[in-house]
């Protein structure tokens, strides 16, 4: 059985006793099946599948449902600097990264990369939900695996399936409600900046949270509002630092006991108060922007 891998021009022979196992193994090994080894495309629906069910959205779909759409969906072989989503584009889909490495950038300026993990990743979900303009862009950083799905294909899905279109209407629903807690004038300013990817991949590298799931960082960030400062501004002090956890976004900010200084933050620096007894103020050195997340929300997933 010949395959080929995502890394450049490597090539491997593998004789398994039974073709589960062969399925199996190179499923976890993210593998193209170009040789079409496997009957009915099994080994892109099974990669597919196991993608969209660690998507928050399809966690409450029926397998019947989920193995339907993870057929009609193709994975497509992107080259290292290709693009995949671009910003101004109006948005009309979401994407599955089942392997590979891809960058995330506004204005030309890299803000996070994403790499696919052993279950894949997934972008731009605000496609199916609103047309909306793009906010960022995303290209590839190494040869990449990846889905695009658009709403009219989840539609046709859904359309089959009246029990999950119940599901996915309520998610609908909570994602709505939970946007609009968001400033929009940040969120436009800021460009991708504040998309729920950027925020997420942030929470996974912060010091206090790494090795979180992305389900984890994913509910932390839905529960997210956001505010802005410039200079000197004191954001969060008494009961609100101690009822919300917040990650820097942009900028820098400084926790301040009794007028000292004990901490700098920069972006991508996250605190969390949990049970200290400190009492902090949270100030801005510079222009600002900060992700708050209740702490509830903190103690219920980390």
């Amino acid at each position: 059985t010949r395959l080929l891998h995502m890394a450049p021009d490597l090539f491997i022979d593998y004789k398994p006793k039974r073709q589960d196992s062969l399925l199996e193994w190179c499923i976890q090994g993210q593998y193209l099946d170009t040789a079409n080894t496997f009957p009915s495309s099994a080994l892109a629906v099974r990669s597919v599948k196991q993608c969209l069910e660690n998507i928050p959205m399809f966690t409450m779909w029926t397998t019947e449902a989920i193995d339907r759409l993870a057929q009609l969906c193709k994975p497509m072989l992107f080259d290292k600097g290709s693009v995949v989503l671009e910003e101004g584009e109006t948005c009309l889909e979401m994407c599955l990264l089942l392997s590979g490495r891809v960058i995330l950038t506004a204005d030309d300026q890299v803000w996070v990369s994403v790499t696919a993990g052993p279950t894949g990743y997934w972008f731009g979900e605000e496609g199916v939900f609103l047309s909306e303009t793009r906010r960022c862009t995303v290209k590839t950083d190494l040869p990449s695996q990846i889905v695009v799905i658009d709403k009219n294909l989840m539609s046709q899905v859904l359309e089959q399936f009246p029990d999950d279109r119940s599901h996915y209407n309520r998610f609908l629903q909570q994602w709505e409600e939970n946007r609009r807690r968001l400033d929009y004038s940040l969120l436009h300013r800021h460009k991708g900046l504040l998309d729920i990817e950027m925020v997420m991949e942030r929470l996974q590298k912060a010091e206090d949270l790494k090795g979180c799931s992305h389900m984890v960082a994913y509910k932390m960030a839905m529960k997210m509002s956001v505010c802005a400062g410039g200079a000197g501004d004191v954001l969060l002090s008494g009961k609100d630092i101690v009822e919300n956890a917040f990650l820097v976004v942009l900028g820098t900010v400084e926790l301040v006991r009794d007028s000292q200084v004990v901490k700098t933050l920069t972006a991508g620096g996250y605190y969390y108060h949990g049970k200290s007894r400190d009492t902090l103020v949270a100030r801005l050195a510079d222009v600002s922007v900060l992700a708050l997340f209740p702490t509830s929300t903190v103690t219920e997933f980390v």
